[in-house]
């Protein structure tokens, strides 16, 4: 057979393996605290989902966030590199420069 396809047991059981799962990357996590290893597995099951299923929701979720943030962020950070302006003192000068108009 091809090689997206395995056989577990050819009487019984044929397995496919998705093209695009090939080719997705992998996270290995280690150390990880026994505290936030039972939160997570609580999380998975209030949830309904296996522990992996979670923590790719959790990973995507938080990308998401992180790609908004930047976005937002790079909206925000040109205005930043405006100067101050002193409103008070350019209202005063345009109002004398139209007094000086009148008279």
């Amino acid at each position: 057979m091809s090689s997206l396809f395995s056989m577990a047991n050819p009487e019984r059981d044929t397995i496919l393996v998705s093209p695009w799962r090939l080719s997705m990357p992998n996270l290995l996590l280690r150390d990880i605290p026994e505290n936030t290893m039972t939160e997570l597995k609580k999380a998975a099951s209030d949830h309904g989902r296996s522990l992996q299923a979670e923590l790719l929701f959790l990973v995507n979720e938080e990308a998401g966030r992180l790609a908004r943030t930047r976005n937002f962020q790079a909206l925000v950070k040109p205005r930043k590199l405006m100067k101050k302006v002193d409103l008070e003192n350019l209202i005063r000068e345009d109002r004398a420069q139209r007094a000086e108009r009148i008279l």
